[in-house]
């Protein structure tokens, strides 16, 4: 086993320690978690506890405190949840935009965060992870009692917030070394819901599969006018010929013609697939289990670009075949 976190959420549920007090712990316990640096053959890697959100006071507290025994520390984990202030399936349109912004804020984040980590360690040896992430909405009483604590719905907007998160993990993806969705089954932000011999694909599932063709291709940078909270997110990859976009369209009400330019070359064609439902509080269920799934959807590869059409709520990857 390899990765090894040294404490979890110490700020609060693993112990109400301060930074201080959480340095010290990190240092003794990593020291016997390092026997001659590694168990067995395998070199373990050593996460310690990061911040809750972007608080930087901890991260500065925690450093300051390790008395320059940062080659104890090889990953930094910041948790960052997208808390929700109605049910899965009872959101407002005001509470649906508070938290799809929250996207944008965990994006600056890891901009600041990785900044501070930097000043610590400028050789850039101690990775930034977000190891616990997604949608927390609030839980229905009668679910929990059904299902088990912290069972939620998930709905069309949790697929976009996931989508969301992961544009942004791509984008990033040189500041970041592993960002973990905390909870996959019956738990919070689950791809996956079950109830005795029966288990769903949730919208969130299909958001996953939506964003595989970016695997083990290589992050491009993207230039987006659309610098709003709540505006178009973006992410591309490449290997070799083929190129990955993805698009996210947070808006509930609003339609979105995309034109993409590719600088330095042309697609020779693109396929798309589309996740999309017109009412934010859309889910499948038990009974209904194909309601929200991956469908075709148009675009055109003309004059050195891709056009595509983006519904309100929708999630959209391009698969183009560069000339």
């Amino acid at each position: 086993m390899r990765y090894w976190g040294v404490g979890n959420e110490n700020w609060g549920c693993g112990g109400r320690m301060t930074p201080e007090e959480y340095a010290a712990h990190y240092r003794r316990f990593a020291t016997y978690l390092l026997p001659r640096g590694g168990i067995g053959e395998t070199r373990t890697y050593l996460i310690a506890c990061g911040p809750n959100r972007n608080d930087v006071d901890w991260t500065r507290r925690f450093f300051d405190s390790m008395q320059r025994q940062t080659g104890m520390v090889h990953g930094y984990a910041m948790h960052f949840y997208s808390n929700g202030k109605s049910p899965a399936t009872k959101f407002t349109v005001e509470t649906l935009r508070e938290q799809l912004s929250s996207f944008a804020e965990m994006e600056r984040a890891i901009l600041q965060q990785n900044a501070l980590l930097r000043s610590y360690d400028p050789g850039n040896r101690i990775g930034l992870l977000i190891d616990e992430w997604g949608v927390w909405d609030r839980i229905q009483p009668e679910d929990e009692k059904r299902y088990g604590r912290l069972w939620q719905q998930n709905t069309i907007r949790s697929a976009v917030a996931a989508a969301l998160g992961l544009n942004v993990f791509h984008r990033q993806a040189d500041k970041l070394v592993m960002c973990n969705l905390a909870q996959t089954v019956n738990v919070l932000h689950a791809l996956l819901l079950t109830e005795g011999a029966r288990t769903i694909r949730t919208p969130s599932y299909h958001a996953f599969e939506l964003l595989k063709p970016h695997r083990a291709k290589t992050a491009l940078r993207v230039d987006n006018e659309d610098k709003a909270d709540l505006g178009l997110s973006v992410s591309a990859s490449r290997q070799g010929k083929e190129m990955a976009i993805s698009l996210v369209n947070p808006l509930h009400d609003e339609g979105m013609e995309v034109s993409c330019v590719l600088s330095g070359g042309a697609a020779s064609g693109a396929t798309a697939r589309i996740l999309h439902h017109s009412d934010f509080n859309a889910c499948n269920t038990f009974d209904a289990p194909d309601a929200i799934t991956p469908k075709a959807h148009s675009v055109t590869a003309a004059q050195g670009g891709l056009r595509i059409e983006l519904p309100p709520l929708s999630v959209v990857t391009v698969s183009a075949q560069l000339a």
